[in-house]
């Protein structure tokens, strides 16, 4: 070799040794992800007492999770999802101790899912869940009804938080209950507030997308500069389409699912680099291993409040009505008569949900709201001539038990309906009626093809839960109410 090659070699192993010997150290970031509680964070016994959770345990494992890491950069950020109108205790509470259990862990920022909004259906949205972030809103004035990101300036870098919903969890919403909202295109969304993302940032998006969507966001991503994490929070209702184990690399952005919230407490490593995109690990925590801590001192606290939602008493059956301790149903016409009562419609169609049987003659909101399924009701405008096909077509078709029928009568003979009277008035085949119909008629393999959905009004947030809590306090309560 000559003086010249060795000499060019000697100036490349200097310089390699220079760039170490000045290479930054960055200190690790860990990120933990509670949330995604999905109404799971209290359960019930079988005599109807509320226990809660391993997940209750989330700030205390946080805080020590914290100590025995005093060098990394440490952010919590709440991943949302955690209260249902269908689950009976997030339901009586309005997920209240879902939400307090979330802010106990001391969030840098929180998501908020379409399930914590249905919390609000029937009322305004309160300051605390308005201070979640919802980035796909378009802007309908200055002041944003939530706060669209949230950054975080780091040693070197800045931590980017966003939040996005699909278009399916939009149109579960009533969102003309709470003002001016306007859906928005994730990526178009993206597009609009064009974050000033700079190469050594890091960008964290909570997404309620199918994967169709959360692809194209990824798309979106890739024109910005940094690193991005998809993080799409699954459920029994929407299944992972990520890696639950490790994330997955897609040019500048990485992705991963994650699930079950009450049992394991997500924690996201991240190791930056001098070049070269960071490392990514992600821990499961499960619950069950951790210590206590101040789990069941936090419960015992909001206990006695809790039990003045479940246990509330709703109606009394006296004696005279059932014996004490015989089991027993509400007839299944119930619904229907409540639900046109409560709606205002002319007519109800509903099927009838399966219920538990009861003992208790004293019904609460637990002891209620346990023993059916809640679902939500919809109301449509139908003229009658096509509301009479319509229970044709229901009288024809389905299987038994067919649904149930308040506001309307008739009589069925050679396949053809007669004598049909909407209240105490002939039905009159071009008067539009307003016909009230809950979720399962929608979902049944016959009244989905029955059912045009596009006729049916916006969704407004009742539900059969909301409905039985009003209407049962006023029922006088006979025999005939009751099958056993």
């Amino acid at each position: 070799m000559n003086k010249k090659a060795m000499l060019l070699v000697l100036i490349g192993i200097l310089s390699i040794f220079s760039e170490t010997t000045h290479a930054k150290v960055f200190t690790p970031i860990q990120i933990f992800l509670p949330g995604n509680f999905n109404a799971g964070a209290i359960n019930l016994t079988e005599s109807l007492e509320p226990i809660p959770a391993a997940c209750w345990k989330t700030p205390s494992l946080i805080e020590t999770f914290k100590r025995f890491n005093p060098d990394a950069i440490n952010i919590v950020y709440g991943t949302g999802n955690d209260s249902s109108i269908y689950d009976p205790i997030s339901f009586c509470s309005d997920g209240k101790y879902e939400r307090d259990l979330v802010r106990r862990c001391r969030p840098d920022a929180a998501a908020v899912a379409p399930d914590d909004l249905l919390i609000f259906r029937r009322s305004l949205l309160s300051h605390e869940i308005r201070q979640r972030i919802l980035t796909n809103l378009e802007p309908e004035s200055e002041s944003p009804t939530f706060p669209p990101l949230s950054m975080k300036k780091l040693d070197s870098c800045n931590l980017w938080f966003f939040n996005f919903f699909g278009e399916k969890s939009f149109a579960s919403l009533p969102l003309e209950s709470w003002g001016r909202l306007k859906p928005e295109n994730p990526g178009r969304a993206l597009r609009r507030i064009n974050p000033s993302i700079d190469k050594n940032d890091i960008s964290i998006s909570i997404v309620y997308l199918n994967k169709a969507e959360a692809e194209e966001l990824i798309k979106e991503f890739n024109n910005f500069p940094g690193t991005h994490i998809i993080i799409q929070i699954a459920d029994q209702a929407n299944p992972p389409y990520f890696s639950e184990i490790a994330p997955r690399k897609i040019d500048r952005c990485f992705t991963l699912s994650v699930k079950n919230g009450f049992a394991k407490l997500p924690l996201l490593k991240i190791i930056r680099r001098n070049n070269g995109y960071p490392g990514l690990t992600l821990r499961l925590l499960p619950y069950e291993k951790a210590e206590t801590g101040t789990a069941m001192h936090d419960f015992a606290r909001i206990r006695p409040e809790l039990g003045e939602a479940l246990y509330q008493t709703l109606t009394m059956i006296t004696t005279t009505v059932r014996p004490s301790t015989a089991p027993f149903r509400f007839n299944p016409a119930i619904h229907a008569g409540f639900c046109k009562s409560r709606t205002g419609s002319d007519v109800a169609i509903m099927q009838a949900p399966e219920e538990k049987h009861k003992i208790d003659n004293v019904i609460s909101c637990i002891a209620l709201f346990n023993s059916f399924a809640n679902e939500k009701i919809f109301t449509a405008r139908i003229k009658g001539k096509h509301l009479l096909l319509l229970i044709t077509r229901i009288l024809r078709r389905w299987n038994k038990p067919i649904p149930i029928f308040s506001g309307i009568t008739f009589s069925y003979f050679a396949d053809s309906l007669k004598n049909v009277k909407i209240g105490r008035f002939p039905l009159m085949p071009e008067r539009e009626y307003s016909v009230t119909f809950n979720d399962s008629f929608m979902q049944h393999p016959i009244g989905s093809k029955l059912m045009d959905r596009s006729a049916l009004e916006p969704f407004d947030g009742t539900t059969l839960w909301d409905i039985w809590k009003n209407q049962l306090k006023s029922l006088r309560i006979e025999c005939g109410h009751l099958l056993d």
